[in-house]
């Protein structure tokens, strides 16, 4: 019947007999699985765009709640999505797509299932979904793309991963992503596309915040023979790894040329990666201080950084605040205290300079009863921290599992923590 309707051209009969052939009671699995597959067929042979539409609503109503069918009605949600999408309606598109749960399809093959979610994946980023657009992601398991097969999804993927945490500026994941990419065959196949890959890890890679997985990448990536021919790139990688001072000035003419000439990224965003870059030029110019100072003035730390006094003290503060037990510089005096201010290696704290700087805090507050001074806590790896014992209630550290004196203010302090149970550390 569904055969004499469609040589008929009779297409909203053929409608009218899908939908009462369906509708039949004890009607067969098997009947009504080839009728939606053979309907799925004149899809594209309607004679216009309505009745194009009709159809595919016809054969979404009869498959809704029918397991027997749930891939071809997938598949016609694609097609329904697609129509939305080129009539410029991105929102209703990627409400019709999402709805679809395709990660638990048995019919589907893997190529199929993973296109399907990375349509819902564009979807959503094109549509500026982002939390959902993560949510879909994470239903591709990453080891589909160990099959060569899959290369070309493969590098979809990580281009998607890239747009997400473009947008949250999440320099170590999108460098994750790149890295990931690099060992795609027809990726390395394409130069260009490898060397762009190979820029983009350097420059994600030196945008990323210090610590101990950053200098390891660093290394690892500039143990590459295929970096030798990008020479710019080969040279922020040496800056980053030598254990010594250099000034991003001796950068950014050349990056600025490059970015500009790759043409990826806006002006808003080229200035935030050249003003993210200057802080890791910073960050790199602190710790390699701290290797040969164990006792330095603000004044000469900030004239070796190339910065304002203001500007070191914010940036030696956002190191202490983002990694505090490896933060390898100091602050023995609170910034508005502008005379006697001293930077001190972490390891290198003596209680005479705790009690220097505790004269100083005491000298500033100006409070009727002068605040406890500073003492010094050696810790379970013996390293010492200052701490300030006249911090309000709110905001002292919990109480101590190990008494024992401290030969500072007399009072009881814990070996199992870096502060006095009426203090702080700074």
């Amino acid at each position: 019947m569904v055969e004499f309707c469609y040589e008929a051209k009779d297409w909203p009969k053929l409608n009218e007999t899908i939908t009462m052939l369906a509708k039949r009671r004890a009607q067969l699995k098997q009947a009504v699985t080839a009728m939606v597959q053979l309907a799925s067929k004149y899809v594209d042979e309607q004679p216009s765009l309505e009745a194009k539409l009709q159809l595919i609503e016809t054969l979404r109503a009869v498959s809704e709640g029918k397991m027997f069918v749930e891939v071809e009605r997938a598949r016609l949600t694609k097609q329904l999505a697609a129509i939305h999408e080129a009539k410029g309606d991105l929102v209703e598109a990627r409400k019709i797509m999402i709805d679809t749960v395709v990660e638990t399809l048995g019919g589907m093959d893997k190529r199929e299932k993973t296109e399907y979610i990375l349509e819902q994946v564009r979807l959503c980023l094109d549509t500026d979904e982002f939390v959902r657009a993560q949510i879909m992601a994470k239903k591709i398991n990453v080891k589909v793309f160990k099959n060569v097969e899959l290369d070309d999804l493969k590098l979809r993927y990580y281009g998607m991963i890239v747009r997400y945490h473009v947008h949250s500026h999440n320099w170590m994941e999108i460098f994750r992503a790149y890295q990931s990419m690099w060992d795609s065959p027809s990726l390395k196949a394409d130069q260009a596309a490898a060397d762009r890959c190979l820029k983009m890890q350097v420059l994600y890679l030196a945008l990323s915040p210090f610590d101990n997985e950053q200098s390891s990448e660093l290394h690892a990536l500039n143990a590459l023979k295929e970096l030798e021919r990008l020479p710019l790139f080969k040279g922020i990688l040496k800056f980053f790894i030598a254990q010594e001072l250099f000034h991003f000035a001796d950068l950014k003419p050349g990056l600025e040329a490059e970015l500009a000439a790759m043409g990826e990224f806006s002006e808003a965003e080229t200035a935030l990666m050249l003003e993210t870059l200057h802080d890791r030029v910073t960050q790199h110019n602190i710790v390699v201080a701290s290797l040969y100072y164990g006792r330095i003035s603000m004044e000469r730390l900030a004239t070796l950084l190339a910065l304002s006094i203001e500007a070191m003290e914010k940036q030696l503060c956002a190191m202490a605040r983002l990694a505090p037990t490896r933060t390898p510089l100091i602050l023995l005096c609170a910034p508005p205290l502008r005379r006697g201010r001293i930077v001190a290696g972490a390891q290198r704290v003596s209680v005479q300079l705790a009690e220097e700087a505790a004269g100083r805090l005491a000298g500033f507050l100006l409070v009727d009863r002068p605040p406890r001074p500073l003492c010094t806590v050696r810790s379970p790896k013996n390293r010492s921290s200052l701490v300030w014992t006249g911090l309000p209630a709110s905001s002292r550290s919990r109480r101590p599992r190990s008494p024992t004196s401290c030969s500072t203010i007399g009072r009881q302090t814990s070996r199992s923590c870096l502060t006095c149970w009426r203090g702080l550390a700074i």
